[in-house]
């Protein structure tokens, strides 16, 4: 007899507590999409170690014949959204609700499959997942001191578009996976392909420029703004931005109250 806690109806409930939907049955497609694609991104070894210790009927899912397949994150979600006929803005949530229930069965063997995968697949096993628009702007105007709320809006967004004029448009589009909805645009709407030449000194002075303040408050913008990011994303993905960054910038993605 099966253990109780062992069985894919039980998986499927933890799902189901931690996902978007409150609907049972789009709980099952998700999770059954979500391993599915998983497995056709990963090598045979990986996903029929993950498929070993995951409950009985749904190893298989994650089991795919042939060689990994190297698609984008893009196309990640296009095929779980398809697959679970869902948006495809609600993959990442509920995608990461799958990796968070599989955590608990076979932590290292997801861990192992997260491995295999490029940094932008970070977000759907970051067990946080964003804070939202309020959260993250009240806090920047806690940290950097401002009157208004509108005012930590505008320092947001300055201090974003000033990073993603410095960032390729990819690594702006990972970063900006991690943050509020609204917040996105302002990273991958001012990524360019190459990123543009600019060292500290000139970054802060554009950020001064377009917050129309001085510089030494517009450094204080960039080290609250940077240092939220950083609190945001995985370690992976922050390594690869300040790896496209001159290492003067690492000092604002400490910022330490």
């Amino acid at each position: 007899m099966s253990d109780p806690a062992n069985t894919g109806e039980t998986f499927v409930r933890s799902v189901l507590d931690e996902a978007l939907t409150s609907d049972r049955q789009t709980a099952d497609e998700v999770t059954v999409a979500t391993l599915r694609t998983l497995g056709e991104r990963v090598d045979d070894g990986v996903a029929r170690n993950l498929a070993d210790h995951l409950p009985d009927g749904l190893g298989q899912a994650v089991i795919v014949e042939g060689p990994a397949q190297a698609f984008t994150f893009d196309e990640f979600v296009e095929r779980v959204a398809d697959r679970a006929a869902i948006a495809e803005d609600a993959v990442v949530p509920n995608a990461g609700a799958v990796a968070k229930v599989i955590a608990g069965y076979a932590p290292d063997e997801l861990d192992a499959v997260r491995m295999q995968l490029p940094p932008e697949f970070d977000v759907i096993f970051h067990p946080s997942g964003p804070l939202t628009d309020d959260e993250f702007v009240e806090q920047v105007r806690e940290r950097a001191e401002l009157d208004s709320r509108e005012d930590a809006h505008q320092v947001t967004r300055v201090v974003l578009e000033t990073l993603a004029d410095r960032l390729s448009s990819g690594q702006a589009i990972d970063l900006g996976r991690y943050l509020p909805a609204p917040l996105q645009e302002s990273l991958p709407g001012a990524g360019s392909d190459a990123a543009e030449p600019m060292d500290l000194d000139e970054f802060v002075e554009r950020i001064a420029e377009r917050t129309e303040t001085d510089r030494n408050r517009a450094r204080r913008y960039a080290e609250v703004v940077c240092g939220m990011v950083a609190e945001s994303v995985t370690d992976r993905v922050l390594d690869h931005t300040l790896e496209q960054l001159p290492g003067s910038y690492a000092a604002l993605f400490a910022y330490d109250d």
